[in-house]
């Protein structure tokens, strides 16, 4: 969304959605009115990772860009980054910020040499790559000028995320991640993280309820974005799995299930991959039933082996009348 011109002008330009994603994650990495955002000074990020040593040496970068004085290769400062910042063979960088905003292009290029400019330069920002404690003088060098954030928050401390893997993402640009286990235990997980468009946990996460139980690969948004399913593949100590497995069905607004306690279980056998097609049919691929699962022992699964049930199809036709018939019974 950022282009900037030879002559240091920065042009803008982007949806509403880009410009509301975008700001929210700055204001991850810096405060408008000054100081360091919160998320990348803090655990689990801060000293946990380079991220923020990362960024303060770019803003030394910066310091010693706009001060000039010589670099270690003989050029002004200045003049060395411009050439170290990737940019086309016939298009060389004219000013900083074109040069910084061609590392988002290729944050691979001579890396480790735009790092060995700041070495023995005094830090104006403290806590840079080049002072990083418990590391090897010769790790201390990116592969690459990317900025990694880490969560480990889900919104609620008791339920941290745990063996996370698919996401999808809602009509609100909110995450839904899949959730494996409860951390600490040998138990199928019973919630799912959900992370706003800056990172940070929706109000209403991590959901919880409606059937769910080992979620892993199976996570699927509707075409319109405005329901999400979990595919529940239940695994570790019997009397916390489901022989047969289920889909947990969420609404994106408030992350409330509208899926039965026990998700809709007719015809399902532990659920993984799924996804919508453009009619709004859920596909899903189940893995059956063997005996045992890892990492249980040997007789923590007492029934018998299944035929594999490959694919299922669940129509939104069916999701309504069970929805209809769980609210006639109640």
């Amino acid at each position: 969304m950022t282009h900037v011109d030879n002559d240091g002008t920065v042009h803008m330009k982007g949806t509403e959605r880009n410009m509301k994603i975008a700001y929210g994650m700055k204001n991850n990495l810096y405060k408008t009115e000054g100081g360091m955002g919160e998320m990348i000074s803090t655990s689990p990020n801060g000293f946990e990772t380079n991220s923020y040593p990362m960024f303060n040496s770019l803003c030394n970068l910066y310091y010693y860009s706009l001060t000039n004085p010589p670099s270690n290769t003989g050029k002004p400062f200045y003049d060395q980054f411009l050439d170290y910042a990737w940019h086309e063979s016939d298009q060389p960088n004219q000013n900083f910020l074109q040069a910084i905003r061609n590392i988002l292009y290729d944050p691979f290029t001579n890396a480790e040499n735009i790092y060995k400019m700041l070495v023995g330069m005094e830090e104006i920002y403290r806590d840079s790559l080049v002072s990083m404690k418990n590391v090897n003088d010769d790790q201390k060098a990116p592969n690459n000028w990317t900025l990694t954030l880490k969560s480990n928050s889900s919104g609620a401390k008791n339920f941290l995320p745990s063996g996370s893997a698919f996401v999808v993402f809602d009509a609100d640009d909110n995450a839904w991640i899949a959730n494996n286990f409860r951390a600490g235990s040998a138990d199928s997980g019973t919630h799912c993280p959900v992370y706003k468009y800056d990172a940070t946990p929706a109000d209403f996460s991590p959901v919880q309820g409606g059937g769910l139980l080992g979620v892993a690969f199976g996570a699927a948004v509707s075409p319109d974005k405005k329901y999400i399913s979990f595919g529940n593949f239940g695994w570790g100590p019997e009397f916390n799995n489901p022989q047969e497995g289920s889909i947990s069905r969420f609404y994106y607004k408030d992350g409330k299930p509208v899926s039965s306690s026990n998700g809709f279980t007719l015809g399902l056998s532990r659920v993984q991959g799924m996804q919508y097609d453009n009619k709004g049919n859920l596909w899903m691929a189940s893995v059956g039933c063997q005996e045992p699962f890892a990492p249980s022992k040997p007789g923590v699964y007492p029934f018998e082996m299944n035929q594999v049930r490959l694919w299922f199809i669940l129509n939104r036709k069916m999701v309504t009348l069970l929805k209809d018939l769980r609210q006639s019974l109640l």
